[in-house]
């Protein structure tokens, strides 16, 4: 049964843009999160005299911000996501039901691989 559901670009396509649609919560989520800033700097300077033969600086600077407020955009945001996901998911599965009818379509009942299709829906959720 995975193979009529790996064979068909409909289910495949669908199961990217699941993938797809779940990366972007993940995202969308990670606004909440707090983030670390880093920026290093080297710089060499050399000179021809005898009382500076070299000089080397370095720099490295941090900058950590929380977001304390979002003014419910990012939770309206996350909101949209997960129903966009909860989309994808329901598309996905009807399209895997479709492919495996569609792979059965030409064979009887009385075929001893294909099962009832209440299995068939029971495999596919």
């Amino acid at each position: 049964m995975a193979a009529a559901q790996a064979d068909s670009p409909e289910v495949i396509t669908a199961r990217f843009n699941e993938h797809a649609a779940a990366a972007r919560v993940r995202e969308i989520v990670g606004r909440f999160l707090p983030s670390l800033d880093l920026e290093a700097s080297v710089s060499r300077r050399s000179s021809m005299s005898l009382a500076e033969l070299r000089n080397f600086s370095t720099e490295i600077s941090a900058k950590l911000t929380f977001p304390l407020y979002h003014l419910g955009t990012v939770s309206s945001q996350v909101r949209a996501a997960r129903q966009l996901h909860r989309e994808r998911q329901l598309e996905l599965k009807a399209l895997e039901r479709r492919a495996l009818r569609q792979r059965y379509s030409g064979r009887g009942w009385a075929d001893p691989e294909l099962p009832p299709e209440d299995v068939i829906l029971d495999i596919v959720r």
